[in-house]
């Protein structure tokens, strides 16, 4: 059996927005304004690339429901 190459980690720095799907639709947008009017990318020393990534994580009710508080990273691979 041929196995695949485990995935390096990315390590992700950024700005952070903690949220609900009930709140998303008004915190989301004003969370990709601010990391755009603010900069934010050109901002992060030693970043790999210009390349930006939005990650959900931190997950308040993973695995149950989506109801619950999660957080959202907008930045870049360092």
């Amino acid at each position: 059996m041929k196995t695949q190459p485990q995935a390096q980690a990315l390590h992700i720095v950024g700005i952070e927005l903690r949220t609900t799907n009930l709140e998303a639709n008004a915190t989301i947008p004003a969370h990709w304004q601010r990391f755009t009017e603010e900069s934010v990318l050109s901002r992060i020393p030693e970043r790999l690339s210009d390349e930006v990534f939005a990650v959900y994580t931190n997950f308040e009710d993973a695995g149950r429901s989506n109801e619950g508080l999660y957080s959202l990273v907008i930045g870049a691979r360092v």
